[in-house]
């Protein structure tokens, strides 16, 4: 299958059920500063890695990086109704593929600080990109 040449814009963003917007949103409803602060720090670690951090989890080449750009997704790796900050260093940059699964896989372990990803339920073990200014 030869891929298409050019792929539209997207219009916006759309958001899946399980995504952590939706969490986001809940938590600072009625605060729209912090949920803008939210979208911020996300769209700088997906300017600042540019593809998933996760070793392993591409989208095709043939996307270009506006396209992937506007495709990946950051996860919360704690959430924040548990009292998580809602910092750069609780968020990793996923495919939306993977993104799906880790919220799929109650056993989950994102370990930033050792760069292991860990799905037990999909037997995944992954090596991690964590770049030094990852938090800031």
């Amino acid at each position: 299958m030869t891929p298409p040449a050019v792929l539209p814009k997207p219009a916006s963003i759309s958001i899946w059920v399980g995504s952590d917007l939706v969490e986001v949103e809940a938590h600072y409803a009625g605060n729209p500063d912090k949920i803008q602060r939210n979208r911020r720090l996300v769209a700088d670690l997906i300017r600042l890695y540019g593809c998933s951090q996760v070793a392993g989890d591409d989208l095709p080449s043939w996307l270009g990086a506006e396209v992937a750009g506007s495709l990946l997704e950051v996860h919360l790796i704690k959430r924040l109704a548990d009292r998580s900050p809602d910092e750069r260093k609780n968020m990793i940059v996923l495919t939306p593929t993977l993104h799906a699964l880790v919220h799929l896989d109650p056993g989950t372990i994102v370990d930033l600080q050792n760069g292991i990803l860990e799905l037990p339920k999909f037997r995944l073990r992954a090596k991690i990109n964590v770049k030094p200014n990852h938090n800031g």
